[in-house]
């Protein structure tokens, strides 16, 4: 027995083929995951070379909920946020929790859209007492 699809379907089956490519993905919980790798090398003249940290993330655009994790080993932060573009601003500051426990906050609306739709054009940068311009840095990605 042979199995015939009609030539009407085969678009519709097509479109259902590559949806899922256009559509950023979303965990379960509703928010879009984010992720930073941080390391000194990615800081313009360099950082702390014996510091490292781990940003992960969820950015909810619709309720403008921000949850994420700042690891740190081996270095004492004055400070961190998320900058925009390549060398910009800072948009969002941000905290370590304590024992790398997750922070949940709100987030402008405008923003989180913004970071959630192009997570490539913000980083994650630390700051330290040596390192007042930045410790560590790493540019944000989508974690699908």
């Amino acid at each position: 027995m042979r199995s015939v699809i009609s030539v009407a379907a085969r678009p519709f089956a097509a479109a259902l083929v590559l949806l899922p490519v256009a559509v950023p993905a979303v965990a379960a919980d509703g928010g879009m995951p984010v992720v930073a790798y941080l390391d000194a090398d990615s800081v313009p003249g360099g950082g702390d070379t014996t510091g490292y940290a781990d940003f992960n993330g969820r950015i909810d655009a619709k309720s403008s909920q921000f949850c994420y994790t700042l690891v740190l080993e081996d270095l004492a932060m004055t400070g961190a946020a998320i900058h925009e573009g390549k060398a910009g601003a800072a948009v969002f500051a941000l905290e370590a929790g304590e024992g790398g426990k997750e922070v949940c906050t709100s987030m402008d609306s405008k923003l989180a859209k913004a970071i959630g739709g192009k997570p490539g054009n913000y980083y994650v940068s630390i700051n330290s007492e040596a390192f007042p311009a930045g410790a560590l840095r790493g540019q944000i990605e989508n974690d699908e």
